[in-house]
């Protein structure tokens, strides 16, 4: 049986990306990449709104204990929440001297606060993965990636999955807790042409990836050895990322983008869908980097 589709937003978005659930304040927030736009929904109202307009590129998101961490071009910064509820006080806590095309994309914290940040290019070449740590300078994890795009841990923190969106490939790396090292990287998916390039994912509390498909127009589920077990169609081509949410974690919220060589969204491209997969996911950590 097909799972239903619903449409949360009709203000499309250029590039909407890195959706994040906030479990105290109950709602989700994402990006509009290139408008330099960060956009919150809350569902219980049933409102989205834009609460933060900035003046760069912004790549990833990760909630922080007072408000979200906003990954740029050059650069890291936090934004505390402001009595109205929008975000303000940006704060640079990192400064990563980038190639001159290379910003932040996906990004993830662990569980110790430390956070994996990727990076891509207009030349889909020559990126990297980043940890960072606070009070301690960046250390490249991995480099020579095409486009380093979704993360998400096992829930038994054992592995941690990583995306390169230009050679549709996701690997699984083991996971150090306590040093936050990663190693002996092993072939988990290797996506076909019908299936678009693997985009955005997270991992639901049954161990299992959910994959957004750019190009493709659905949401893959697969299990932990990259088996396909469900499949999604989202009435948008171009589909960028997922991250459940909801009061217990069974809505899945996905994010889109438009065609480039349209104007407009009149391809359901841009806007915010959520579906409930029958699933549950999880919180996911706070990041303690600045």
């Amino acid at each position: 049986m097909a799972i239903p589709v619903k449409k949360i937003t009709d203000n499309p978005a250029q590039l909407a990306e890195s959706p994040v659930w906030d479990p105290i304040r109950q709602v989700l927030y994402w990006t509009d990449i290139p408008a330099g736009q960060v956009w919150k929904y809350d569902p219980d109202c049933g409102r989205s709104e834009m609460v933060w307009q900035g003046t760069m590129m912004i790549g990833g998101l990760t909630l922080a204990e007072a408000g979200l961490i906003l990954y740029g071009n050059q650069g890291i910064w936090r934004g505390y929440w402001q009595a109205d509820g929008t975000l303000g006080g940006l704060i640079s806590i990192f400064d990563i001297k980038l190639a001159g095309d290379e910003r932040f994309n996906d990004v993830i914290a662990d569980p110790r606060g430390r956070v994996f940040a990727g990076t891509l290019t207009e030349r889909r070449a020559d990126c990297s993965l980043f940890l960072l740590k606070k009070g301690c300078p960046e250390m490249r994890v991995l480099s020579d990636i095409g486009n380093s795009n979704g993360l998400g841990f096992s829930p038994d923190l054992k592995w941690l999955y990583h995306t390169d969106t230009q050679i549709r490939t996701i690997k699984r790396y083991e996971y150090d807790i306590e040093s936050g090292r990663i190693e002996h990287p092993k072939l988990v998916f290797e996506g076909k042409e019908e299936n678009g390039k693997p985009d955005g994912m997270t991992v639901d509390c049954e161990g299992c990836l959910w994959v957004a498909c750019y190009y493709a127009g659905k949401v893959l589920r697969l299990d932990s050895d990259g088996n396909l077990l469900k499949e999604i169609e989202i009435p948008a081509k171009n589909v960028t990322s997922v991250a459940f949410g909801g009061s217990d974690f069974q809505d899945l919220y996905i994010t889109t983008a438009r065609n480039k060589s349209t104007s407009h969204a009149s391809d359901g491209g841009g806007n915010l869908y959520c579906c409930t997969p029958g699933v549950k996911g999880r919180a996911e950590w706070i990041a303690q980097i600045g």
